[in-house]
């Protein structure tokens, strides 16, 4: 496995906003102090895990060599990142890993729900069922949410340092809003919810994206309505009402405008605005037409382990949070040079 000598991509275990630092060479500095034969892969906090520790990891859970290719190390390595962060919590705490995640599901709605960090610049789902964007959805989901929660406050706590190429996720972009050439060498996928604080915020720096990287970025708008936003899946509804009559982006940015109020009557106020055919446009939102296209975007999201909004997958690479404009030009730099 090969250590990257200058930089490295974000990589963002099952959808949390990891620490990084960022420096002039690059996302994130490789460390200087590893052996050839055995590179340094990751940091958490002041620990390190080297390219033993992964073979390691792999070798103890009995997989083949034939099945260890560059995708699968990937995946292992967040696997490995993710024991060593409940590692360090269990030791603060006084207690075995396992004791520390039961303690951790059985945490109120309340308590885990504070497991927030305003800096990281993501909206993070609460743990518990009010989570959940869908009521059928297991216990065990439920309890996989909590336990992201938890591994987010971890991740704060002991910043995480990748230092090899995160692993792409594979996204569908069947019947997603598009705009951008088709052919642009760069996708930018947006995960988000319209009465998310953090979504709204980052509207300024997205807009920035889109005038810095015309003709070169296409991005992709996807429905992910957290249900402690009580009023958001009628928003993301109306937005494809307005799609159907070719206006998605722009009552989009109606929407981010005026999260404060999205009411049957300021929906159709915002149709109105922008010159909808009005009776199209109610005839749509009452018959709820795009209900099962929002909730395949969440199903898609879920799948996807994500927790919180904004999050982002730039030609496959996962990001958490909004970011600042300096950090989505780092990337999709990156990849434009990639793909020269």
């Amino acid at each position: 496995m090969r250590l990257r000598s200058l930089t490295c991509l974000p990589f963002l275990l099952v959808a949390l906003s990891l620490s990084l630092n960022l420096h002039t060479s690059g996302l994130c500095a490789s460390p200087t102090e590893d052996q050839p034969d055995d590179p340094i892969l990751a940091q958490v906090g002041d620990e390190f895990i080297y390219e033993r520790d992964l073979n390691a990891f792999i070798d103890a859970r009995g997989m083949r060599e034939e099945e260890q290719n560059s995708e699968m190390k990937n995946e292992q390595l967040e696997r490995l990142v993710m024991e060593k962060l409940w590692q360090l919590g269990a030791k603060e705490q006084g207690m075995t890993v396992d004791e520390l995640k039961q303690s951790v599901i059985e945490a109120s709605d309340s308590e885990t729900s504070q497991i927030k960090t305003p800096s990281s610049g993501s909206s993070v789902a609460p743990a518990g069922p009010s989570t959940l964007p869908s009521s059928d959805v297991s216990i065990r989901k439920k309890q996989a949410l909590q336990e992201q929660a938890f591994l987010f406050y971890l991740s704060r706590k002991y910043p995480v340092h990748i230092y090899i190429d995160p692993m792409q996720y594979s996204i569908s972009l069947k019947n997603s809003p598009v705009r951008g050439p088709e052919n642009a060498p760069v996708t930018f996928v947006e995960f988000s919810d319209f009465e998310c604080y953090f979504c709204g915020k980052f509207q300024p720096t997205l807009q920035k994206i889109v005038e810095a990287y015309e003709g070169k970025v296409r991005f992709v708008f996807k429905h992910f309505p957290l249900s402690m936003h009580a009023h958001a899946k009628a928003a993301h509804s109306a937005s494809l009402c307005a799609h159907e009559q070719g206006r998605f982006w722009d009552y989009r940015t109606l929407l981010f405008d005026h999260q404060n109020d999205f009411s049957t009557s300021a929906l159709l106020a915002y149709a109105r605005q922008l010159n909808l055919d009005e009776t199209l446009f109610k005839a749509c939102l009452n018959e709820d037409r795009y209900a099962d296209r929002i909730d395949a975007d969440v199903e898609e999201a879920i799948g996807l382990e994500i927790s919180g909004t904004p999050t982002f997958f730039i030609n496959g690479r996962r990001i958490s949070g909004a970011q600042s404009f300096r950090f989505f030009q780092q990337v999709i730099d990156e990849e434009l040079t990639v793909r020269r």
